[in-house]
């Protein structure tokens, strides 16, 4: 996997937190996939809602934007 990621142009970096917890000659430190992973949960739900509405719109023929319409509607219906 590590080959297919540098084939890609990323870098697979690694850091021994016995010795350092930055490594002194790359400068690679473990806190750009902490922050890329607390960002990813923080976005979950609404990726997860996201997909979940477009697998429904696959298999629905209804036009998408008359569907978020609909859905609008329904959840904030008219005050009477």
């Amino acid at each position: 996997m590590q080959d297919e990621l540098e084939n890609a142009g990323f870098l697979h970096g690694t850091v021994n937190h016995k010795y350092n917890f930055v490594d002194p000659d790359t400068g690679v430190h473990t806190q750009h996939v902490e922050r890329m992973w607390g960002s990813a949960r923080h976005h979950l739900d609404s990726y997860l809602i996201e997909f979940i509405w477009r697998q429904a719109q696959a298999v629905n023929s209804e036009d998408g934007f008359q569907s978020v319409l609909k859905a609008i509607a329904k959840r904030f219906p008219p005050k009477k």
